[in-house]
């Protein structure tokens, strides 16, 4: 599905990281929509779609990829991220290059907060930045990485020293 569509910015990329995350417990998607526990059965068409693990909200879900802001899964799964790429052209240049450039340089800093319209991470680390996502940790959390796509993302804000 990349390079292949306007999409390849926002919605190939966390589709990318749900396809790694097929059949894994202890998924999270946070979208537009709200918070889902899932286990990821099927990703694709920029649909992620599967089980509820959440008693409260049974069901099958399907997510829009296009609407995720971020995936939480367990810091055991490595996932890979495809090379950044700046684009030359479309919504990519604009919205997700400038985002992904500012995640890069702020690798592994110690520490730093992401906002967006529905997305409010404090205290992570940027560990990871491939093109359209970057897997952040949070602080104080050991089992978990955050995949959050840098399309959803309006604000990171470096913080001081022993904040």
């Amino acid at each position: 599905m990349f390079e292949k569509t306007i999409c390849d910015c926002c919605a190939c990329p966390i589709q990318r990281v749900c396809e790694q995350l097929i059949g894994e417990e202890g998924v999270s998607i946070r979208s537009d929509g709200g918070g889902f526990d899932i286990i990821i059965q099927e990703a694709k068409n920029f649909i992620v779609s599967g089980p509820s693990t959440d008693m409260f909200n049974p069901g099958i879900l399907h997510i829009s990829s296009s609407t995720i802001n971020s995936v939480t899964f367990p810091s055991s799964i490595e996932i890979d991220l495809k090379p950044i790429q700046n684009n030359s052209k479309g919504e990519c240049i604009c919205l997700e290059n400038p985002m992904t450039n500012l995640a890069n340089s702020l690798l592994n800093k110690e520490f730093v907060s992401i906002q967006g319209i529905i997305l409010e991470l404090e205290e992570v680390v940027i560990c990871k930045v491939g093109k359209g996502v970057m897997i952040v940790k949070e602080k104080d959390d050991n089992e978990n990485f955050i995949a959050v796509s840098t399309c959803k993302v309006s604000t990171i804000t470096e913080l001081p020293p022993d904040s």
